[in-house]
């Protein structure tokens, strides 16, 4: 058991498999995040710092992948090299500029925001190391809701969530001043309307 404690443990290839496959997801998310960039710079620092915390979570995962390899008796000589070559890992997991206005109609300025992510090379390097040292193992991507890193709670999704609850304090506010023959020809004219105007954009 010295120095091995993953080697005969069935458990070690499934949580292997579960911290290779949050690195997996993480990594689409980080490459996705210029496609999230706005001019506004209190919204850019905060993007920023999700990067960071996305950036080292998938060090981190891959980190523990290692850990499980090393205990089953696996080289991780490629790994590491690929480890090297990320650097310092707390270090900027982006760089981001932006340039003055350059333009401007009415209130609105127009300006260049520039978006560059840190290499992502040794990161695959390194994923692809883990899964050929540990074969055995089945690559499970991990549901992006799932991943636990300063979590984004958008206006559209807020919406989404709000339209329901209105709906249903409408139909109760109905109800309750005039009773449930209202109410139920409230919801028939909601309902109605709906279907009418997605017919229509069709």
């Amino acid at each position: 058991m010295s120095g091995a404690p993953y080697r005969d443990d069935p458990s070690a290839i499934v949580a292997f498999e579960q911290h290779l496959g949050v690195a997996v997801a993480l990594l689409e998310q980080f490459t996705e995040m210029p496609e999230r960039m706005s001019a506004s710079e209190e919204a850019l620092q905060e993007l920023q710092q999700e990067a960071q915390s996305v950036w080292e979570g998938m060090w981190e995962n891959l980190t523990q992948a290692r850990a499980i390899a090393v205990g089953r008796g696996r080289s991780v000589r490629d790994y590491d090299r690929a480890r090297e070559a990320a650097g310092n890992i707390w270090l900027a997991a982006c760089q981001v500029s932006v340039a003055p206005p350059w333009d401007a109609i009415g209130p609105v300025e127009r300006r260049t925001v520039t978006w560059i992510n840190a290499p992502i090379a040794p990161v695959i390097a390194a994923i692809e190391s883990l899964t050929q040292v540990v074969p055995e193992a089945t690559l499970r991507l991990a549901d992006p809701v799932d991943i636990d890193v300063s979590p984004r709670f958008g206006a559209f999704q807020l919406l989404w969530l709000l339209v329901p609850l209105i709906f249903v304090g409408l139909v109760y506010l109905v109800f309750d001043s005039y009773g449930w023959g209202a109410a139920v020809a409230l919801v028939v004219i909601l309902v109605l309307g709906g279907v009418g105007g997605t017919q229509r954009g069709r």
